[in-house]
């Protein structure tokens, strides 16, 4: 009998009454409910946008305080070796001082570079440094430089390692074995303008013997055959009028100094930017210096007429992203400006936006519109 008023006492705790089943029941609903408004609701009630007008001032505040953008420094690439060129020699590639110390320190730390790749390890070093430099390493193998050594000849006490003799300095010449004599006659013959192009400009040096040459001349970063001059003899051109903003890669080559390669960089950047608004964009085209620029100046011509142009209150967010002279915080800049006044009247407005200073105008008023008949790139 007892077990019987156990088990009865025992369902009871299980037994769930009526008015339980219909409270679990709407709570059920509520929590479903609640989910999904939470999702949905986003996308039906939009809060206004409140702009603080104090924002304005404290940007400004800030952009009087903080130095204007500065364009990342250009490298200067040559043929160099990671594994014996100086702090000096990376610095004059055009690497900061930071990633020069880096290199050294992992060198003097027992790193080695077996490979190209490898430079490209350095955490100081970025992407597009690497890849910019990638083609200008010159690793030369152990192998090579033992073999080199043991057909030099016993009296000299040369230590042939890679070097450019345009930017070795004195303290690399002392390591390579050269003498007082020899290396004051390199640095005389350099102050006074003197350039070695070819590997054998440094052989004719007068205290460089022939001994000397035959070791160096392998470890010599510069090219056998002088090609800046086969290329200034080489068959004339045409001299023609082309114009930037419509020309082709074949229209391009017809221009001297300009062959496949540049010509389609220039068309490549030309399709990025929307067009060309002044003839010196070209030195943002990588390779262009200004000594082939002033070669070409007098044959080429920019049409304004020819840019496409981005509609300021139409264009997507990933459009104006895509322009090489936008970054990420303009964009956001001007979006937000968009969303405070509603639109743009002109595009003079976009100086109203703190976080464009003069010079950036300048450059990016060209590609812009405000106008219904534009040319949607």
């Amino acid at each position: 009998m007892s077990k019987l008023i156990r088990n009865r006492r025992l369902k009871e705790y299980f037994i769930i009454s009526r008015g339980q089943r219909n409270g679990m029941l709407i709570l059920l609903v509520a929590i479903v409910i609640t989910i999904i408004l939470y999702f949905i609701l986003p996308f039906i009630i939009r809060p206004d946008f409140i702009w603080d007008a104090k924002f304005d001032s404290i940007t400004l505040q800030f952009r009087q305080l903080s130095p204007e953008p500065t364009a990342k420094p250009l490298l200067n690439p040559f043929p160099f070796d990671p594994n014996f060129a100086s702090k000096e020699i990376f610095i004059k590639l055009g690497l900061s001082e930071r990633a020069a110390e880096n290199i050294i320190k992992y060198r003097d730390a027992g790193g080695k570079f077996r490979t190209a790749d490898d430079f490209g390890k350095i955490f100081s070093i970025s992407d597009e440094e690497f890849n910019t430099l990638l083609p200008y390493i010159q690793i030369f193998k152990e192998k090579d430089v033992l073999e080199k050594s043991e057909k030099t000849i016993p009296a000299k006490i040369l230590n042939p390692f890679p070097f450019d003799p345009n930017l070795i300095d004195s303290t690399e010449m002392e390591r390579l074995g050269l003498k007082d004599g020899q290396i004051r006659n390199i640095i005389n013959y350099r102050s006074k303008g003197g350039k070695f192009k070819v590997k054998s400009d440094f052989g004719k040096l007068y205290s460089i013997s022939e001994d000397d040459f035959s070791v160096l001349d392998k470890y010599i970063l510069l090219p056998s055959v002088d090609t800046s001059t086969s290329i200034q003899i080489s068959e004339e051109k045409t001299p023609i009028i082309v114009d930037l903003n419509a020309a082709d890669t074949i229209e391009l080559k017809q221009l001297k100094g300009i062959g496949t390669v540049f010509a389609r960089r220039i068309v490549s950047y030309r399709e990025k930017l929307g067009g060309y608004f002044d003839k010196s964009q070209l030195l943002e085209v990588f390779g262009m210096d200004t000594a082939r620029l002033a070669q070409i100046s007098p044959y080429i011509e920019v049409d304004l007429q020819k840019i496409k142009q981005l509609h300021l209150n139409k264009a997507g967010y990933k459009e104006l992203l895509a322009h090489p002279y936008l970054e990420n915080y303009i964009v956001k800049a001007i979006f937000e400006y968009k969303d405070k006044v509603g639109k743009f009247n002109s595009v003079d407005e976009l100086q109203n936006i703190s976080l464009i200073y003069p010079q950036l105008f300048q450059k990016i008023e060209h590609y812009f519109t405000v106008e219904d008949s534009y040319t949607r790139r």
